[in-house]
């Protein structure tokens, strides 16, 4: 028996084994960062398309139902950044490489279309711009409709923003009844994010700007004061 020939061998496989325990967590890092790079939406060289929409719930109103029906022009400008109006977003891969998301209809019309289904489910009725039939008039200003992720140790946040400015008048003496600016905003960590990921984060995003139009009191306040009467003048006037 060669007792230094087993020493030998025990001690190389006791500093073998020494240094695949120091190397293990730097191994597990580097799987993990490898996902996590693979997350981001895998190969980002090809511009994305979502398609952006907004239903109401069919078996619920919003308190824009308590107003009486009133006819209503609806106009969305777009004052969104120069460099985010031909798209909603951008897809970044693990590696720093970015491409476009596009929407399949222009942002002014999802914004246009989405408030329309609201108001018209509540009970309202859209009329041409400048036709003389509405009783108060609508104006919205995007000045945001975009997603992104943000990457973080164990996953991938997709953040989505919608907000703009809405202005209410009265279309006869250009009175403001209502301005505020209103927004909608939805985040969620994923593992991994697609196409599909950013679309149904800007939905989100979209449904929540609605909402709070929709909520907010002080639309409700310029609807009902719309589907007033005019005050009949008093005698001797």
């Amino acid at each position: 028996m060669n007792l230094f020939a087993d020493q030998t061998i025990t001690g190389f496989s006791t500093l073998t084994s020494s240094r695949n325990d120091v190397r293990k967590p730097w191994f597990g890092c580097g799987i993990l960062l490898g996902l996590l790079a693979a997350g981001l939406c895998g190969c980002a060289a090809s511009t994305g398309h979502v398609k952006l929409a907004y239903s109401p719930k069919p078996d619920s109103n919003s308190p824009l139902s308590s107003a009486k029906p009133v006819a209503y022009s609806l106009v969305v400008l777009d004052d969104r950044p120069s460099n985010q109006r031909d798209r909603v977003g951008i897809k970044i891969n693990g590696f720093g490489s970015e491409a476009n998301f596009e929407s399949d209809k222009e942002a002014t019309v999802v914004i246009h279309d989405a408030l329309q289904a609201q108001l018209e489910h509540d009970g309202h009725r859209l009329v041409a711009t400048n036709s003389g039939l509405a009783a108060i008039n609508i104006t919205v200003t995007l000045k945001k409709m975009w997603s992104e992720p943000k990457a973080h140790f164990w996953d991938v946040e997709m953040i989505g923003t919608v907000d703009g400015n809405v202005a209410m008048s009265n279309p006869t003496n250009r009175a403001v009844l209502f301005s505020k600016t209103i927004a909608g905003s939805y985040h969620e960590g994923h593992q991994f994010i697609g196409e599909g990921t950013y679309e149904a984060t800007l939905n989100s995003a979209l449904a929540e700007f609605v909402r709070n139009f929709a909520y907010d009191p002080g639309v409700l306040k310029a609807l009902e004061q719309a589907g007033k009467p005019p005050a009949a003048d008093k005698p001797g006037q």
